[in-house]
Order: C-alpha cells, then structure tokens, then sequence
C-alpha cells in the first residue's frame, strides 16, 4: 500500500504531494504501460479491444489519449457479466453504479485492491485537518467504495474513528448530534445531503466544537459552506469526491477545486468528440484506475461530467485539479433544455431563503420543471426565481422532507414518485 514516503508534516501527507509535474507523469506512464500489457494478457475483454495496441505505442500520457479507446458503461457491462471476466464472489466485496438508467455495473474488489485507496483516502483527509488521536464521527455511505476505506484511512492516520448507528433519515437528526456531543468529536465525515437537513431540522450552533467537516454525495456551493459554518459552528468544510469506478478526489486548504489522487487514478475530460476538453471546459470523465484490480478500468467514461483546472493551485502541489458537475443522466429535458441540478443548486443558494435546501428534480415534467423542495418555503417566489434565470415553466412543491425512500440521486423518475407517494 505504501509506496511513498510518509511525511505527516505541515499541510503534507506523502512525498507525491511536493513531485514535480513531469515526475508525477513519469510515474502514471509506467503504470499504464504495465497495466495495458497485464490487460491483453488477463481480460478476455481487453484482449479483443486492444488486439492491435502495442503498450510500447504509449511513450507519453499524450499518447495515451490519441491511441487508447474509450471504454463505454454497455461495454464493461457486457465484459464483467457471465462468460464474460466475470469472477467469484468468494473472496470479492462488489461495489455497483447503477445511475438513473437502471443499468447496473458491478466492480468487484479484493480486499488488498481497497487497501490501494486507503492511502489516497488518508492524504484526503489529512488535507481536511484530520490529526492523530482527533475523534471523528462518520456518517458515510457504507455502499460506496470512498467510505469502504474512510476507516482504514482514520486508523492510518492515527485518529479515533466513531460511527453512527442510524441513517441520514429526518429522524435521526437529533440522535446524530447527541452522538457528537457526547463523544466530543472534532472531526465530522458525512454527506452532503444530510448536512442541510442538519441545518434546517437542528438548532443554531447545532455542531459547535466540531473544527472541521468533509462532505461528499453532492456539491456543495461556496454560500452553503458560509453559511453553514457561520450558523451550526463547524469550523471549515472540505469536500471529497470519487467514482465506484476508481477515480479517487479531494479539496486542499483552498477550496477552490479538487486536488486528482494521481498515485491511483488518471482522470480525463473529454468532448463529445472524442478528444481532450481544455482547461475550464465542461465534457465527460474517463477514469483509469492505475492498478490491475480484478477487473481492470481503462479510460471508462464513467458517465459524469466534470471540468479541468489548467492553472497549479495556490497549496503548491502539482497534482492536477478538476471539479465533477454532476452526472449525464441527471439531465432533466424542459422543450430544448438540458437542466442538470448542478444548476439548480447554484441558482437556490443565491437566495438566503432557499440556500441550503435539499430538492429533487421529477423527470417528465410535461413540458415544465417540476422541483420537489425541502422544508417550507415562498414557492410562488421560488418558481419567479426559477423562471427568471431558466426561462423555463416551473412547477414548484414544498414538503416537509424528502423522504430517505426517494433515493440518493437529486432526481426522480414522475412514474416512480408517484408509486412512492401511493404508499
């Protein structure tokens, strides 16, 4: 797992962190020429897709992206289905992404494949504050291959790790803050969406003593983070991100966009067309994952969207930075608009009223957007609002709380609401 000098030291975690860009690429090259080479040789799938690549055409990361195909969710399906590099359950813990397609990936891991993302998971958390001997309560979704390593990654660093019984229901607010309270945690690990029912449902100075937060599950905007530390009393709030798939993200000090674990993953944004999207452009993410693993991941297009960041970041670290948007099938279509909830989320949070807010998006609005909002709200001026800056009809809803039935996603499916509403 190690394969880095430990620093522990200031703001750094590891030695990657003061590499040199040319230094950092050297390394990715070496991996993906071996795991390319180890792909044709162990996967029935990659022996057909890269019939004709040559690991030694690749002499450059440049080269990476001219001469390696793009991976497709169908075609990965299809490769880890039976008869295809299916493999045994017996000595496998198996993640899966399914979106709102309905269309399931199962990635199957070893228990040493995770071992390979505590370490990221670690310098992710060291950058967030997280010192040794600190109590950090975790309310993280344990389905999800970024908590699978959270509790490696908090015994690595040396601190105290207290999970929550419980879910990130409504109802489990006040038992959520007794937890806290009582176990005097300076540090909190939680998801987005629970953290604004936080804020809404719990009281003022509701996370007082807690220095810092890391959230993951959704974006959270820079007037959310304001407000929530001036008003609950964490500290700072950092976000982490990452894919089932392998891509592995987190925030530095600056807050200004996510810092690329470069040691386990390559990430790419690409353009409808095929090739690299610039700097400050939005396209698709492919994820290499720089490890064999049981099933190897090359240039998947794990069907989010994100952009590239050209410029090196104020914290001196070279490692490149990105932000994921949101994901391709949260789209919902009002006439010829594409609105992602990524949007929608930016337009709320200028608006001190509806700033923090939890939402869904119902998809198959009949020709309007249809938004369900949490908690109790002017809806006659959030649909004037919504218009104004969509120009879209808006269908506005206020209840109580979004049921933790609706699922994860901030969208829903009309057709299923209302087969949960019935209920």
């Amino acid at each position: 797992m190690n394969r880095f000098t430990l620093l522990m030291s200031g703001e750094y975690f590891d030695e990657l962190e003061i590499w040199s860009r040319s230094r950092i690429e050297k390394y990715q090259l070496k991996r993906i020429r071996r795991l390319i080479e180890v792909a044709k040789r162990a996967s029935n799938f990659y022996k057909t897709k890269f019939r004709d690549l040559n690991p030694d055409e690749v002499s450059s990361l440049k080269d990476f992206a001219e001469v390696v195909p793009l991976t497709s969710k169908k075609e990965l399906i299809s490769a880890t289905s039976i008869g295809g590099d299916a493999v045994s359950d017996d000595d496998h813990i198996f993640f899966t992404t399914r979106g709102t397609t309905g269309e399931t990936l199962i990635i199957p891991q070893k228990d040493e494949e995770l071992e390979e993302y505590v370490w990221p998971a670690a310098r992710g958390l060291w950058w967030a504050g997280l010192r040794p001997s600190m109590r950090v309560v975790m309310l993280s979704p344990a389905w999800h291959r970024l908590a699978a390593c959270e509790a490696g990654a908090v015994g690595l660093i040396g601190a105290e790790a207290i999970y929550f019984w419980g879910s990130s229901s409504e109802k489990y607010v006040r038992n959520f803050l007794n937890t806290i309270r009582e176990s005097k945690a300076q540090f909190l690990s939680i998801t987005t969406p629970f953290l604004l029912t936080i804020f809404w449902k719990g009281q003022k100075r509701a996370l007082e003593g807690v220095e810092k937060c890391i959230t993951v599950g959704a974006p959270i905007s820079p007037m959310a983070r304001k407000r929530i530390c001036e008003e609950l009393g964490v500290g700072e709030i950092y976000e982490r991100g990452g894919t089932q798939e392998g891509a592995a993200i987190d925030e530095c000090r600056f807050h200004e966009a996510h810092h690329v674990h470069e040691d386990v993953c390559l990430l790419e944004v690409i353009r409808d067309d095929g090739y690299p999207a610039q700097a400050g452009e939005v396209g698709r993410l492919a994820v290499t994952r720089l490890y064999q693993g049981s099933i190897p991941i090359i240039r998947y297009l794990s069907g989010d969207l994100a952009v590239m960041f050209g410029e090196t970041c104020g914290c001196g670290r070279e490692l490149r930075r990105i932000e994921l948007i949101d994901r391709e099938d949260n789209a919902v279509v009002v006439g010829w608009k594409r609105i992602l909830p990524y949007q929608i989320r930016q337009i709320l949070d200028m608006d001190e009223e509806f700033c923090c807010r939890n939402f869904l998006l119902v998809k198959g609005g009949y020709g309007r957007l249809h938004i369900i909002v949490e908690g109790s709200v002017d809806t006659v001026r959030l649909k004037r609002l919504l218009e104004d800056q969509l120009d879209v009809e808006v269908m506005v809803e206020s209840i109580g709380s979004i049921p933790i039935r609706f699922g994860y996603r901030p969208v829903i499916d009309r057709q299923l609401l209302e087969n949960l509403q019935s209920r």
